[in-house]
């Protein structure tokens, strides 16, 4: 298989690619900082004669993130992400919305926060989400379950297990049924985990997810649950 990717990434208020924050707002415990990246891209893919692509894959995409000091304890926090693309007719192109979710901080008690945010289970994953295109491809994707970005889920973090253990976090996270929408989108309730530890510049994580599958989807044959098992270093 040959492929090759042409990415030209065109700073605004951006470095060479990466999405670098630029703060619109800090005072007095609230702080709003406004991100994105403009990405000009061309993709030629090779496997056989009759498999071949050659396609613009350009994009926009800019968020907002901010946090607001309630108490000395606790912290409200919230993130909007969203995702033009820039390869179609004006009119026609496609546009999502990446992340919203909105949440509170308990000092070192832990973060809970709901919305569409990163499936716990993606946590194993973004080990190998490095690459500029098909980084952490292998099992994780969009709106499957809790493996990326996904609805409907709310979420427990903890950084260093309670301020105790310096490095050791943990997650855990549930999803409700989203079951009104195409069957490879859909899913069931599920739960999943996650812990990681960080050590001297080396980190190692375990991920586990089980999620019901909808009834369209348990007609396939493959069993009416769906479950997710990695551990990346």
């Amino acid at each position: 298989m040959k492929r090759k990717v042409l990415a030209i990434l065109v700073p605004a208020l951006l470095m060479a690619g990466a999405a670098n924050a630029a703060e619109i707002y800090h005072k007095d415990g609230n702080k709003l900082d406004f991100y994105g990246k403009m990405v000009g891209e061309r993709i030629w893919s090779n496997t056989d004669e009759s498999n071949s692509e050659n396609e613009d894959t350009s994009y926009a995409r800019f968020g907002v993130k901010g946090e607001t000091q309630i108490n000395s304890q606790l912290t409200g926090y919230g993130q909007f992400e969203y995702n033009i693309e820039a390869s179609k007719p004006e009119g026609e192109q496609d546009e999502s919305t990446r992340l919203a979710f909105a949440g509170l901080k308990f000092a070192d008690y832990g973060s809970f926060d709901y919305g569409r945010n990163y499936g716990v289970a993606y946590d194993g994953a973004a080990y190998t989400d490095m690459l500029v295109e098909w980084g952490g491809d292998s099992w994780a994707a969009t709106d499957n379950f809790m493996t990326q970005r996904t609805n409907g889920v709310a979420t427990y973090r903890n950084t260093d297990f309670f301020g105790m253990v310096e490095g050791l976090n943990f997650a855990v996270q549930y999803q409700g049924k989203n079951d009104n929408r195409n069957e490879f989108k859909a899913n069931g309730d599920g739960y999943s985990m996650s812990v990681n530890y960080n050590l001297d510049g080396f980190g190692f994580v375990g991920v586990y997810g089980k999620s019901d599958r909808t009834d369209e989807q348990s007609a396939d044959g493959y069993g009416d649950t769906a479950e997710v098992w990695s551990l990346s270093a």
